[in-house]
């Protein structure tokens, strides 16, 4: 067993970070592929962290020691399970009492390639903030524009598939960035766990042009950095364009074409926060749309009423466009992007 840094541990070939925290704070934020093996689930922890501040340490190290007593077995079993094929780095907050338990317990067995974060998650975090404010963005973006549902998130993927290199924002925010925020997708992103991801693919960039999304400050409850807003502004621009039923087509393929309730329910949630900005009758309408399952035109109505003037007026805020181009058919579209960006930047270089 060693004790090694977070740049060591970034670093390290074939290896694993297994976090002990609790399931709640594995969800809020940890180091991105990290495996969650807790040492003590979210009521165990409060419990402990009630007796540290009514009574004192030593109280809370004894509870938490007779509760740990009884998962020894099978925390060791799952993290031997881990290190047969790989190295293994356990951390916990801030490497304290459930880092140094587990290690001592794994070094008795005599476990090789197990390693203890220094400092913890809590190193890790500084690592992102500080890394974060040094970055060298050293390519050029392409940005994508569109209104909704011409397919700028696809067509990141379809770029993606032929090589190129691409940072896809709200896959890392779990948030579309529209009034439906995460519908369909699950749980939204912490701010934290959003930059660690950001981070991360920052790194990994290896080529000159990346391509990335035109986006807000904000995508949901996730602010993008200023710097990142920076140099998308600074970048070539690509604005896409498609006629509005084949937006309406995509839009219900993403948001389902067979609402049950619930999700009706959760819909008009959402457009009660834009009721002043669509006027009691469009408001009244969508509704009617919505209850009826009419779902065309209910996208329709939204896009016309909502969120086409809201992003005619995001549109005009780009001086010029590198690229017009109809993403009726996003593979031909991303052929032309290709060789406009990417080979005609080969035969300059």
């Amino acid at each position: 067993m060693k004790v090694i840094n977070i740049d060591e541990a970034l670093n390290l070939e074939k290896a694993v970070f297994v976090d002990l925290r609790s399931p709640k704070e594995f969800e809020n934020a940890t180091i991105p592929g990290a495996v969650n093996i807790p040492v003590f689930n979210n009521e165990e922890r409060e419990i402990i962290g009630k007796i540290y501040k009514k009574i004192d340490r030593g109280s809370a190290y004894e509870k938490g020691l007779e509760i740990l007593s009884s998962k020894l077995l099978q925390i060791y079993k799952s993290i031997k399970e881990i290190q047969k094929n790989n190295k293994v780095i356990i951390f916990c907050w801030r490497g304290g009492m459930r880092s140094r338990s587990i290690a001592e317990v794994l070094d008795l067995m005599n476990l090789d390639n197990i390693y203890v974060l220094k400092g913890g998650y809590k190193a890790y975090r500084k690592y992102v903030i500080e890394s974060l404010q040094n970055i060298n963005l050293w390519f050029d973006f392409v940005v994508v524009h569109g209104m909704t549902g011409v397919g700028k998130t696809e067509l990141l993927s379809i770029l993606e598939k032929k090589g190129a290199e691409i940072i896809d924002l709200e896959k890392m925010a779990n948030n579309r960035g529209s009034i439906f925020g995460s519908y369909g997708m699950g749980r939204p992103a912490s701010q934290k766990m959003f930059e660690s991801y950001l981070l991360q693919k920052l790194n990994q960039i290896s080529k000159n042009v990346v391509f990335i999304e035109s986006e807000s400050a904000r995508i949901g409850n996730i602010i993008v950095p200023k710097f990142l807003i920076n140099k998308m502004e600074q970048g070539r621009h690509i604005l896409l364009k498609a006629p509005l039923a084949i937006r309406v087509n995509r839009l219900k393929k993403i948001y389902s074409n067979d609402l049950n309730d619930d999700e009706v329910l959760r819909i008009k949630k959402s457009l009660s926060k834009i009721t002043n900005k669509l006027g009691k009758q469009n408001y009244q309408n969508l509704i009617k749309y919505l209850e009826t399952r009419n779902i065309d035109r209910f996208i329709e109505e939204l896009l016309i009423k909502y969120y086409d003037p809201f992003y005619k007026h995001s549109e005009l805020k780009v001086e010029k466009y590198d690229m017009v181009l109809d993403s009726s058919n996003l593979q031909t579209a991303a052929e032309q992007i290709i060789k406009k960006f990417i080979n005609n930047d080969r035969e300059v270089s």
